[in-house]
């Protein structure tokens, strides 16, 4: 057939790439997913983990996009999904999530936020273990916080995971940024006041 090939002087024919061995002796295109870079009568490959063919008689296989992955033997880049700790579109290219993000399935989902109370300092998080509960002192008060942030002076807070700090009572101040108890609001002094 035209899709054989054989050395001069041979005995038999062999498929050239991207064709295998037919039912009929002859050689058939290797199908959309699988590929054959040799020449033989072997059967076609199906395209590894991270990679695909489209179309038929593939003699190598399409890597996916970066930091994306598909299965053994896809036939189109839309099998590209993104690895956790990425988004993007299927067959598409795939972003980080942004510090304070986190996504912990591979696929097209968008990254989720760390919640108030939590921080997360790193791009590509792939859980949402990796959200950081803030400090004694220190809170996030908005979702998808890359840092804590300490409690102003004249305010405190007592314990993990605050979304917001403290005031000192009416009559009492602070001079010290990430206070975590009470205690750091002291009365003012007789004559003096604070509205805290």
């Amino acid at each position: 057939g035209s899709h054989a090939y054989s050395d001069e002087g041979s005995s038999s024919c062999a498929c050239n790439v991207g064709y295998e061995a037919s039912g009929s002796g002859g050689c058939g295109a290797c199908v959309a997913g699988k590929f054959k870079d040799i020449r033989s009568n072997e059967a076609c490959t199906p395209c590894p983990r991270g990679s695909y063919s489209s179309a038929g008689g593939a003699t190598e296989c399409t890597d996916c996009p970066a930091n994306a992955i598909s299965e053994t033997g896809s036939t189109s880049s839309a099998a590209c999904v993104c690895n956790a700790g990425y988004s993007g579109a299927n067959g598409g290219t795939c972003s980080a999530c942004e510090a304070g993000y986190y996504k912990s399935l591979s696929g097209a989902g968008e990254c989720r936020a760390c919640v108030a109370g939590k921080m997360l300092a790193t791009r590509g998080a792939t859980a949402e273990g990796m959200c950081l509960t803030c400090e004694a002192g220190t809170y996030s008060s908005v979702e998808g916080a890359s840092e804590c942030v300490l409690c102003d002076a004249g305010k405190f807070g007592v314990s993990s995971g605050l979304s917001v700090c403290t005031d000192c009572d009416v009559g009492s101040y602070s001079t010290t940024p990430g206070a975590n108890s009470l205690t750091a609001c002291q009365q003012c002094p007789t004559g003096s006041y604070s509205n805290a």
